[in-house]
């Protein structure tokens, strides 16, 4: 059989199977939307290619039954059951269904998997073409996902700098050191001249000099400011600082 005439065939084939009449378009009224009143599915269109069946009506109203798919008046599950006890693929047959509204005898079938074959591949220059552009706009989209992830990592840096600024600004300024208090000067003893029981006092801050004169008892003068001098009780002249004869 000719490639041309199987072309031919299959055209007149397709223009009779797929003919509607218009009238039928208002018989079976005809509408867009899911579901009739009485929960039918709504007809939305009408075809000889294929239905699909989810119920039966019954005397007590719908009945559901396992889903049924027709292609052009055969059960599907017929067709694959065949195909799988033969153990061969359908694609060509079910195709040649579709088309014509009918199953191909064995010549119909060898020549239209031929004519399959004879277009199936892709011209050359068609190929390289399209890896080409395919290429050219991966490059594209790598581009442009590298200066998107180059502006992330900018605007994250920067984010991250104002929100130091910010935490610097938000913390209290350190309060000043508290001066260390000067150390309590320690007393300087001086000798007195005040005759042979002469000892030593330590020097005040509002000067002057304390002579404790006289023998062992305090028969001396005081010379210095009042409130200003420190005198240490009577004590032997070996127990003070400083004590030298020669004084």
């Amino acid at each position: 059989m000719k490639k041309e005439y199987i072309v031919y065939k299959l055209s007149e084939c397709a223009k009779q199977a797929c003919r509607i009449d218009n009238e039928l378009f208002t018989k079976y009224n005809v509408k867009r939307g899911l579901r009739n009143e009485d929960g039918t599915g709504v007809l939305v269109g009408l075809t000889k290619i294929g239905n699909v069946v989810g119920y039966e009506r019954t005397e007590e109203g719908l009945k559901p039954i396992p889903g049924k798919l027709v292609y052009r008046g055969y059960d599907l599950d017929d067709i694959a059951h065949a195909l799988l006890k033969e153990k061969r693929f359908g694609f060509e047959e079910v195709a040649y269904l579709l088309l014509s509204g009918e199953l191909p005898d064995s010549e119909q079938l060898a020549a239209f998997k031929e004519l399959i074959n004879d277009n199936m591949p892709l011209d050359k220059k068609t190929t390289i073409d399209t890896w080409t552009d395919m290429a050219a706009k991966l490059d594209k989209a790598r581009e442009n996902l590298a200066r998107a992830l180059d502006a992330k990592t900018k605007a994250d840096e920067e984010a991250k700098r104002q929100a130091e600024e910010q935490e610097q600004q938000q913390q209290p300024q350190q309060a000043a050191p508290i001066p260390t208090p000067a150390p309590t000067p320690t007393p300087q003893y001086h000798g007195s001249s005040g005759g042979s029981g002469s000892k030593t006092v330590p020097r005040g801050n509002n000067g002057g000099n304390t002579n404790n004169g006289g023998t062992s008892n305090s028969g001396g003068s005081s010379g210095g400011n009042s409130g200003g001098w420190y005198v240490p009780p009577e004590t032997p002249d070996n127990s003070l600082p400083n004590n030298d004869s020669s004084l």
